[in-house]
């Protein structure tokens, strides 16, 4: 529902299964509507035809014009921007959203909205087997990048109508309840509309460093911390637990702790934790991060600490390491004691970088390693590591001498584990 024609009442774009786009427009009033068929939406003169049409309007590209975001069967999301104006919009062509992974469902409905908090616009999309899937923005409003695509849960537990019987989720977000967050909400095949309230503000994390102010000498060192999760709800919450470090330079890496959680209701997990800090990292402030909800892009609740390191060791350092010990979280221990060997940390440095960088990565078992490269367009720019590689610390350089500035995503995956992030190649 739009005002298409900015006449100040309420018009209908209705997607339908041949793939056309209907646009019926309001002549009657606002509070007395009446509607009539005007045809199909078209695209440079044609009239947009695919299959299973689900559209949203939407100002996809900030330039104060709604622009038409249509889901489809095949996988992937159209994007037509308009050319025109507000009272009469032009699409001409159209080009499809690219992510990181790539979108692979089909019959997809979409929702673009600030589904996280942050100020930017991310994609959620039910599908035809019926979970929900995410991707949150780490570019920006105008030119969205979506990484690390996830499905929306219910306090961890996957949010599923029933598989393809009973799927087909139609989505769209809004303030269900009017408490200032967005709220689930999905139609499905047999035709029941399920609602699920957003209740993030009543999960909470808490980071408390012991003996702050934390300064780390030059050859390293090591603080102490409590972390605690929080679940205010009246229902169990699952979830994982992981903290991030972020250099001097906005570069963020980890996790140096991952567990699995199951917080029972109105009560909360605090742990004792040791984070090492290697002396060969560079000088400067970092900040230490807490989070708790669905790894690596989907935190319901978030905090941290500020630790500084004084200097860059130049004798050899004392600690070479970058280990978090102490008292674990569930799941995050294997029955020897090790940290569970499908986890590897990552750090990227210098970022931004002109030409060249090293991507580093520690693994704490023997794995099968892939390290790629990407374009923000999801091109493949290399392939920095593909193959078998013991537990220890890794080091790569990617040069950038050929390419163009700009962002670029890289996508390390180790024992079923993937983790991704971008560095920015400044010329």
């Amino acid at each position: 529902m739009v005002d298409w024609d900015e006449d100040g009442d309420t018009d209908l774009i209705c997607g339908e299964s041949d793939g056309h786009v209907h646009y019926f427009q309001n002549i009657g009033t606002a509070t007395n509507p009446s509607l009539t068929n005007r045809g199909h939406l078209q695209a440079g003169g044609i009239d947009i035809d695919t299959y299973l049409a689900c559209p949203v309007i939407q100002d996809w590209n900030e330039d104060g014009k709604k622009d038409l975001v249509l889901g489809q069967d095949p996988a992937s999301i159209r994007i037509y921007l308009n050319v025109g104006t507000n009272a009469q919009p032009l699409f001409n062509t159209y080009s499809e959203i690219q992510a990181l992974p790539p979108i692979s469902q089909i019959k997809n409905s979409p929702d673009v909205a600030d589904l996280n908090g942050d100020g930017l616009k991310d994609l959620a999309f039910g599908w035809w087997q019926g979970t929900c899937i995410y991707y949150a923005n780490s570019g920006t409003n105008a030119a969205p990048v979506f990484l690390n695509q996830h499905q929306l849960t219910c306090l961890g537990t996957i949010i599923d109508p029933g598989g393809t019987s009973d799927g087909w989720t139609h989505l769209e977000t809004n303030d269900w309840d009017e408490d200032g967050d967005r709220d689930l909400l999905y139609g499905q095949w047999q035709g029941t509309v399920n609602l699920y309230l957003n209740v993030t503000d009543e999960l909470q994390a808490t980071l408390t460093p012991l003996n702050p102010p934390i300064v780390i000498p030059a050859q390293g060192g090591s603080f102490s911390f409590n972390g605690t999760v929080h679940n205010g709800t009246a229902w169990p919450a699952g979830g994982n637990v992981w903290t991030m470090i972020v250099d001097p330079n906005g570069q963020q890496s980890g996790p140096y702790v991952m567990g699995t959680v199951n917080v029972p209701a109105g009560t909360g997990l605090t742990r004792l934790r040791v984070q090492n800090i290697p002396g060969t990292w560079p000088s400067g402030q970092y900040q230490y991060i807490a989070r708790w909800g669905v790894y690596p892009s989907a935190p319901w609740a978030e905090a941290s600490f500020p630790f500084v390191k004084s200097a860059v060791a130049t004798n050899g350092p004392a600690v070479n390491d970058w280990t978090c010990s102490g008292e674990p979280f569930p799941g995050e221990m294997e029955a020897n004691g090790s940290v569970a060997s499908q986890y590897a940390m990552i750090g990227v440095y210098p970022n931004p970088f002109n030409p060249t960088t090293a991507i580093s990565y520690q693994l704490s078992a023997n794995s099968f390693v892939n390290l790629k490269v990407y374009d923000t367009a999801g091109r493949l720019v290399a392939t920095l590591v593909d193959g078998y590689r013991v537990a220890g610390t890794h080091e790569v350089t990617f040069d950038g001498s050929n390419l163009a500035s700009g962002v670029y995503l890289y996508t390390l995956t180790t024992g079923g584990n993937t983790l991704t992030g971008k560095m920015v190649l400044m010329k």
